[in-house]
């Protein structure tokens, strides 16, 4: 990856245009699906996924009957995405250019927020774990990831908060969320998955 300022356009443009995010997650995304598949409630609902990078995870969550609409503010992941998953009608799974701040405010009531991989790159996650309970109709769910500490990934040169089950926990109680539910199995190792209920 390149060095510098995770936290603007300008490194994941560079990042998604030199190809660095195009296949090298496949592993994830697999691991992804099956978590989605069984948290994502069984009647179609009405899905934000902030930070969807290629969309992988929403191509996928659209598969299984829900509406998607996938932000980034990358306009190249968002342009690879539509380019990749052209065949999916745009009333099922929607791409739009747009940041967290941005998503939140503009899309409620939604019955579920995805977010991969994406909190640890701010120093205080919390301010934007707040927008995502916002954004969410009473009793909706966000689903996420995160690094785990006890992982290899958790100081990444560009990961600037290191999550544990205890820090997940309090940081989603402050958020305004009533549960936290961890799926714990051996890949958790490595990442930290889990539903908030709001």
């Amino acid at each position: 990856m390149e060095e510098g300022n995770i936290n603007t356009k300008e490194y994941w443009e560079v990042n998604y245009s030199n190809g660095f995010y195009q296949d090298n997650s496949v592993n994830e995304w697999e691991f992804n699906h099956t978590f989605l598949k069984n948290v994502l409630p069984k009647q179609p609902c009405k899905i934000l996924e902030v930070a969807c990078g290629l969309a992988h995870n929403a191509k996928y969550a659209a598969d299984l009957g829900h509406t998607v609409v996938a932000t980034d503010f990358s306009q190249i992941a968002i342009d690879e995405s539509k380019k990749r998953f052209k065949g999916l009608s745009e009333w099922r799974l929607k791409f739009l250019c747009m940041p967290v701040e941005e998503a939140t405010e503009v899309f409620r009531q939604n019955d579920v927020v995805m977010a991969f991989e994406f909190l640890e790159h701010f120093i205080d996650p919390l301010p934007i774990i707040l927008k995502i309970n916002k954004a969410l109709r009473a009793g909706g769910m966000f689903v996420f990831s995160v690094p785990n500490e006890q992982g290899h990934f958790a100081e990444y040169c560009q990961h600037y908060f290191i999550f544990n089950y205890q820090n997940t926990t309090e940081l989603m109680f402050k958020a305004g969320f009533k549960q936290v539910i961890f799926n714990k199995n051996d890949f958790n190792k490595e990442r930290i998955l889990g539903v908030c209920i709001k």
